[in-house]
């Protein structure tokens, strides 16, 4: 650990006010925000560029760190440094000028901010199916909301069995008859859900190549999966639904996992502890489904994976905005976010990925803010009008930015990404803001009534 000893208190205070539900990165985006103004402040106090003096503390491959519910982890490989450097680029960092040498109504100012969120928790099962006739199905419990996750779990099971997307059949989220999961959040459905779905696939090409093997009498060692065959050294091979329609009954429903990448410690839900080898089995609600797909005919190929907290999913938000010093308007010119995704698995969904988790971290930053009356405690601005999130016409000009530093754990080294673009807006315009007015915004959202009422507070108003 870069601090040998350190000490974290936190404490619950009880506000009778309506009770909070799930929201897109699980109280990451206040920390963060808190976490983000206070680094800047410290660079500031210590004379430092910003990015330089984050550089200094941020974890580093072979960091260790401690986090709820598992054993110290040992951090694994990121692309941080380069997302910092590359969104810094892409932003115009080099012409960013002090607070004091600003001047006029209309300001302009650069803030950052840059972390890391966890890809997933808990465990998956994986399963694909050949029916009879040659075709390949994949139920994943994965429930679909707008991520496109099942676009990149799907390229997953088509890469690891070298066929095309297409020649497999995608269905989710029902629960009598798709593979277990643990649930769909925590940014874990390409992670945990792809890496279960990746060992399915080992399972089911280890089927095949047994199978043909007695078929064609050569040594499975010997045989290789290509375009939808099972092929010898001299290229003499059989079609799936050959092997899928003479392949026997499977009657044991072990998984296929990777034991040095895939078996991490977990916390079991029942006794409140650590397992350090969790059984590496199939529910079995999956085993049931494996069963019963079984009995039609074909191959079921199953696998399992339980989450690998040394996966991380890096990035860093660059913002840069204009303030009116008479109004407080806010007004957002550009941002750049930059990620370290592990593997694309799905280009133009990770990109989406950005350009949606963006504008709601931008949105969090400006305009939501929640209105609770403050004697009845009941809300006054329920709804999406009352609200305000940010729609199309507020859009600024955003700039993704993919990187690739493949992890230890995820399908072809893929982290997970549902959570992490959204947690850079906020900060990242407050910084800037700050950047440009020389006046810090410690609450959100950033509205122009609360920024106008911090200018005056702090003499900066232009009236």
């Amino acid at each position: 650990m870069k601090t040998p000893a350190s000490r974290y208190t936190g404490y619950s205070v009880y506000t009778n006010m309506p009770v909070g539900g799930e929201m897109r990165g699980f109280g990451a985006p206040p920390a963060s925000y808190a976490l983000a103004l206070h680094m800047d402040k410290c660079a500031e106090a210590v004379g430092m560029d910003p990015i330089e003096f984050m550089r200094k503390n941020w974890k580093s491959p072979g960091d260790v760190e401690k986090q709820e519910g598992v054993p110290d982890v040992t951090i694994g490989p990121n692309a941080q440094d380069d997302c910092v450097r590359l969104g810094a680029e892409a932003i115009g960092w080099a012409k960013r000028t002090p607070p004091e040498a600003k001047s006029g109504r209309i300001r302009r100012g650069i803030g950052m901010y840059t972390g890391a969120q966890h890809s997933g928790r808990a465990d998956s099962d994986g399963l694909i199916w050949l029916d009879r006739q040659g075709r390949l199905h994949l139920p994943l419990g994965t429930g679909n909301i707008g991520c496109a996750a099942h676009t990149g779990i799907a390229g997953v099971a088509a890469e690891a069995l070298g066929v095309e997307l297409d020649a497999i059949d995608v269905t989710w989220a029902d629960s009598d008859n798709v593979a277990w999961t643990f649930v769909t959040d925590a940014s874990r459905s390409s992670n945990c859900d792809g890496k279960a779905v990746y060992n399915a696939a080992q399972d089911l090409i280890n089927q095949l190549k047994t199978h043909a093997a007695g078929m064609l009498d050569i040594p499975a060692e010997d045989l290789t999966m290509r375009e939808g065959r099972i092929e010898g050294p001299d290229g003499t091979g059989l079609d799936l639904p050959a092997i899928a329609a003479a392949a026997p009954k499977r009657t044991e429903f072990a998984p296929y996992y990777d034991a040095e990448a895939d078996q991490s410690p977990m916390l079991n839900e029942s006794t409140g502890k650590i397992d350090q080898h969790p059984p590496m089995t199939v529910k079995p609600a999956t085993q049931a489904l494996a069963q019963a797909l079984q009995d039609k005919g074909g191959i079921v190929g199953l696998g399992h994976y339980v989450w690998n907290p040394s996966t991380q999913a890096w990035g860093a938000s660059f913002a840069e905005v204009e303030v009116d010093m008479e109004t407080g308007q806010v007004r957002v010119l550009k941002f750049v976010s930059a990620h370290d995704v592990g593997r694309i698995l799905y280009r133009t969904g990770a990109e989406a990925q950005i350009h949606g988790g963006g504008i709601m971290g931008l949105g969090y930053g400006l305009t939501e803010g929640l209105m609770v009356d403050p004697n009845s405690l009941v809300p006054l601005n329920p709804g999406y009008l009352g609200l305000q999130p940010m729609t199309a016409l507020d859009y600024p000009e955003i700039t993704p930015i993919l990187l690739e530093a493949p992890s230890d754990g995820g399908p072809y080294g893929a982290k997970g990404f549902g959570e992490n673009p959204m947690l850079g807006g906020a900060p990242a315009i407050a910084n800037a803001i700050y950047n440009a007015t020389g006046v810090r915004m410690d609450e959100i959202p950033l509205t122009w009534e609360r920024v106008h009422d911090n200018l005056r507070r702090a003499g900066k108003l232009m009236v």
